[in-house]
């Protein structure tokens, strides 16, 4: 098993990550649904565009309210990136 880097924010440690193992399984759910980093990157950029337009900004304090599932995850790291994505 390979070591996580731990330098850095999560969103840029996930980002390296992505770039590391783009085809590896990033998310695998109790109910066997699957995510590689690589899907897991691209839904979350897109989610993180929608909550910019929606208004987040950095510091902008965003709640997620549901069970343990594929959606926290990517709500949890799309959060993370639209806080960095301004510009």
């Amino acid at each position: 098993m390979e070591r996580y880097e731990e330098n850095g924010p999560l969103h840029e440690m996930f980002r390296r990550q992505v770039k590391k193992t783009p085809d590896r399984l990033a998310v695998v759910t109790e109910d066997g649904r699957q995510m590689t980093y690589k899907e897991l990157d691209s839904t979350t950029d897109t989610l993180a565009t929608w909550l910019q337009i929606g208004g987040v900004m950095p510091d902008s304090v965003v709640g997620i309210y549901m069970e343990r599932c594929m959606e926290y995850a990517v709500s949890y790291i799309a959060i993370l990136k639209a806080g960095q994505f301004l510009g």
